[in-house]
């Protein structure tokens, strides 16, 4: 029984000293403040923004776009899709 005492009051120890410096970090360490600025370049990003755009539309024709159109008319009408 000595030893699970030991063990136990060496973990309490060990608690104990995480717990204070835990405490003592918390409340007597400042951080520092430092401005940090960053600079984005806004011509890349629209530029970026507008190829993504361009690369998720697909590439339909107004002909194309015109029959599409018609046969989703059609199959509204029909009900069915």
């Amino acid at each position: 029984m000595p030893t699970l005492t030991r063990f136990v009051t060496i973990l309490i120890v060990c608690a104990a000293a995480i717990y204070a410096a835990a405490f003592l970090l918390a409340n007597f360490v400042q951080p520092t403040r430092v401005e940090e600025r960053i600079e984005l370049p806004i011509e890349d990003l629209l530029e970026r923004a507008e190829r993504r755009e361009r690369a998720a539309r697909p590439n339909i024709t107004p002909q194309q776009g015109a029959e599409a159109s018609a046969e989703e008319e059609a199959d509204r009408q029909d009900g069915t899709q």
